[in-house]
């Protein structure tokens, strides 16, 4: 009976709830796990497709993008959508974001990608993650 509570225990704590997120100021979705993000709805980066990014410390004419494929299961789906993380698409990925992301108080401020491109190193695609930012409604 200890072992099957400590089973339900840690599976509770293995999945991100919405209600942990918002402490921090933001939300972390990788590519490793799914990370809850309504009471039915998972989110987690299924493919990483392309990293154009200007890499740290380099001077470019352009910013660069990352273009992904974003997991959202759902009680009745699984949905892979396209996304392309750069500031043109902004609002359409907030947008998108934000039918999938319970916010109560918060709104998103930010999307960003990490880990940020170095010069000569190519990034592990497990590595990457979304990083929403949040903040509190005035």
């Amino acid at each position: 009976m200890k072992y099957f509570l400590s089973l339900i225990l840690l599976t509770l704590l293995s999945c991100k709830s919405t209600s942990s997120f918002t402490k921090d100021g933001f939300l972390a979705i990788g590519t490793q796990e799914k990370v809850q993000t309504k009471k039915h709805t998972f989110l987690k980066i299924e493919k990483i497709l392309s990293d154009s990014r200007c890499p740290e410390g380099v001077n470019c004419i352009r910013a660069g993008e990352v273009k992904l494929l974003l997991q959202i299961n759902t009680e009745e789906d699984v949905i892979i959508v396209p996304m392309t993380i750069d500031y043109k698409n902004y609002e359409a990925n907030k947008k998108l974001l934000e039918q999938h992301i319970q916010l109560d108080q918060e709104t998103i401020t930010g999307i960003q990608i990490h880990p940020n491109v170095k010069d000569g190193e190519r990034n592990p695609s497990d590595s990457y993650y979304l990083k929403i930012l949040l903040a509190k409604r005035n």
